[in-house]
């Protein structure tokens, strides 16, 4: 009886031994970073795409990851604009914007698109990297990337005059707050009015409360009386 106990628990053992394990499943995480749109000039915004690609695994599942991107400091992050399948949540500490969302599983990306601000003009690197949520990932050698972006210098502001209402104003007075305000005087010509005493405006052109250009001339047309 003895004997035939042994036997069985060896049978059982190489029975059991010859059944696959099924191994846990694992998960890889590529990292891209891309310029979405134009290089921004100082003081505008612009859009760059975080991908989180899901590398083929036999049995990959979908995993939870979270991606931390160091931001100059001269650039600041805004809004997660769009993202598939959803949009992560996002938040900044410091220098370093964490975002965390979800892949779909198999061969497909998940990605965000993120609006930043930036600052001064110059060359900047933006250095992300990606971690998979509560699982190892099989290559971390692909979870980095980097992109550089390109800051141009802000168009100059064009000089603008707000043009003042001079209408009623003696024609001395007219002529100095034009100046002032960066309007220039244009033709003046004299008209009969019964309203506005003489020696006044008694209309001009642009109207009060247009912004034009620097230098722009404003035509008035004077009372002489009735």
């Amino acid at each position: 009886m003895r004997r035939g106990l042994f036997l069985a628990i060896v049978l059982s053992a190489v029975f059991c031994a010859a059944i696959p394990v099924s191994a846990a499943p694992l998960a890889d995480a590529r990292l891209t970073l891309e310029s979405a749109g134009a290089n921004p000039v100082a003081g505008g915004t612009f859009v760059i795409s975080v991908a989180v690609e899901s590398v083929p695994v036999p049995n990959g599942p979908a995993f939870d990851w979270t991606v931390a991107i160091t931001l100059p400091t001269s650039i600041e992050f805004l809004t997660a604009v769009r993202g598939m399948p959803t949009v992560p949540q996002c938040s900044v500490a410091g220098t370093v914007l964490t975002c965390r969302g979800r892949s779909i599983g198999g061969e497909i990306t998940s990605s965000t698109t993120l609006r930043l601000r930036a600052g001064a003009a110059g060359q900047y690197t933006i250095r992300g990297t990606a971690a998979i949520v509560g699982q190892p990932d099989t290559n971390p050698a692909n979870d980095s990337a980097e992109l550089s972006v390109t800051v141009g210098a802000a168009p100059p502001a064009t000089a603008r005059c707000l043009v003042p209402n001079v209408v009623r104003r003696p024609l001395a007075a007219a002529r100095s707050a034009l100046v002032r305000a960066g309007c220039r005087v244009g033709p003046v010509r004299n008209a009969r009015s019964t309203t506005v005493a003489r020696g006044r405006v008694v209309s001009q052109a642009p109207r009060a409360g247009r912004r034009v250009a620097r230098g722009t001339r404003v035509s008035l047309v004077v009372s002489r009386g009735g």
